[in-house]
């Protein structure tokens, strides 16, 4: 019963390989048995490894749960580093079909010089090299994205250009739900909420999040964080993780990284149904 079950279940991307080889013609069937059997190992067995970074209250948890469509405590925790109030953990997280997913969720910088040069840094330098995918969440709701840009660009940047993985590297722009809040008019006029029957912006809300997101992608270019030589502006998607709204930019930016293709090819289709689900409660 177990294995009529997991013969019905493949994984798109296992699929897209095995047509595209046998259309070639020049992939005996025995070769295309073993890359795809490689292919199966690659995915069961390595779990895709993420990195989330940013500073407390930011929504790395909610960005988590809504993009890997993981919960609180559905997990195996295989590392924990405890200094004071802030922990370094990994967990190990088993989805569908036997897809497992490891999250390191690194503590923000810039708290205690003393603890990130004797402590933290040596493990973002420890740690992010190894990861598929690194993402750091920021507040787009916030006043100031000056420690931000510090540690884009003075430590995560560097690390990652220096092991060649500043692909994997997404700048998620969360809350801008939230945009509307830093206006007085707020509290009187509906145009500045969000529209939770319809599950978007306002009118009104989709310009001040626009112009908010200028400003910020403006600083991010300045700082040379978002350019040529570095981070794509695709990589940068904004977002709401609480509304599961344009969690398809998302999507987008970790398929650019140079492992995405594990998370996309496999559970995110999933994923994306859960999304929907959310909307259609919303």
């Amino acid at each position: 019963m177990s294995e009529n079950k997991e013969a019905k279940k493949e994984y798109p991307i296992v699929g897209m390989l095995k047509n595209f080889l046998e259309k070639t013609g020049e992939v005996s069937n025995e070769d295309i048995g073993l890359v795809i059997d490689k292919l199966k190992d690659e995915l069961k067995n390595k779990p895709f490894r993420v990195a989330i970074i940013g500073q407390g209250g930011v929504g790395k948890t909610s960005t988590i749960q809504s993009i890997f469509g993981v919960k609180p405590g559905k997990s195996n925790k295989i590392r924990s580093v405890e200094e004071g109030t802030c922990d370094i953990e990994e967990k190990l997280y088993d989805i569908d079909d036997g897809f497992r997913l490891s999250i390191a969720d690194m503590p923000g910088l810039k708290n205690d010089i003393t603890k990130d040069k004797n402590i933290y840094i040596p493990l973002y330098k420890e740690i992010l090299p190894n990861c598929d995918l690194i993402i750091y969440v920021i507040d787009a709701h916030a006043k100031e994205i000056g420690i931000d840009t510090q540690i884009l660009r003075d430590i995560v940047i560097p690390i990652c250009k220096d092991a060649g993985k500043t692909s994997n590297i997404v700048i998620a722009l969360n809350k801008i739900d939230t945009i509307g809040q830093s206006f007085p008019e707020y509290k009187i006029n509906k145009e500045y909420h969000w529209d939770r029957t319809n599950n978007k912006p306002t009118e009104t809300l989709t310009k001040l999040i626009e112009e908010r997101l200028m400003t910020i992608y403006k600083t991010l270019i300045r700082e040379k964080i978002i350019g040529k030589e570095s981070i794509k502006v695709v990589q940068a998607p904004a977002y709401s993780a609480v509304y599961a709204y344009n969690m398809q930019g998302l999507l987008l930016a970790i398929l650019e990284s140079d492992n995405g293709y594990k998370f996309v090819g496999t559970v995110a289709q999933d994923v994306m149904a859960r999304w929907s689900d959310k909307k259609e409660k919303k």
